[in-house]
């Protein structure tokens, strides 16, 4: 004997549109603090990536810093999960040159995985000793920018479909 089955199932939703990838501050973004010569992984920035309709890759991206406190830095690593959702990281340091208002540290082939949700960019640095030859300058204010591709032109990132997103919000 069979028993009938009453109710309703459930249905998968299935929203199409364009994708869009956006870009804030993070909810770790860091306050203002008081950082010794010789420090390392002190935490400047946080970046909030956030996909809508479409997972998104970033593989180039620039930080940029004042310049008058780019002699404050010795080198800026970003932090970031990939598609399998395993830490990465990558270290640069910063270009400048006195005519140019901001250092620029240019990142790229980073594969930093945004889901159809969101993902943090964390960014630290580290700052000179005081033997370091050209190093830092005290009371320097550090405070770090994303790039999102207006001044240096670097940003790049792809959707699940290999296409670079039309809509790219954010914080610079």
């Amino acid at each position: 004997a069979s028993t009938p089955v009453t109710g309703t199932p459930a249905l998968q939703t299935i929203t199409l549109g364009n994708g869009t990838l956006t870009v804030a501050l993070g909810a770790g973004d860091p306050t203002s603090s008081i950082v010794l010569t010789g420090s390392s992984s002190v935490k400047v920035g946080q970046f909030k990536f956030s996909g809508a309709n479409s997972s998104y890759t970033v593989n180039n991206l620039a930080i940029l810093v004042s310049n008058s406190a780019a002699s404050a830095v010795k080198n800026i690593t970003l932090t970031y999960k990939d598609v399998n959702n395993a830490t990465q990281t990558q270290t640069q340091t910063f270009a400048y040159s006195n005519s140019m208002p901001f250092a620029t540290a240019t990142f790229s082939s980073l594969g930093m995985y945004v889901p159809n949700g969101s993902a943090n960019l964390d960014v630290t640095i580290a700052t000179p000793t005081i033997t370091d030859a050209g190093a830092g300058v005290s009371g320097a204010s550090i405070n770090v920018t994303l790039d999102t591709g207006k001044t240096s032109g670097t940003f790049s990132a792809t959707n699940g479909a290999g296409v670079v997103p039309k809509v790219m919000n954010g914080v610079n």
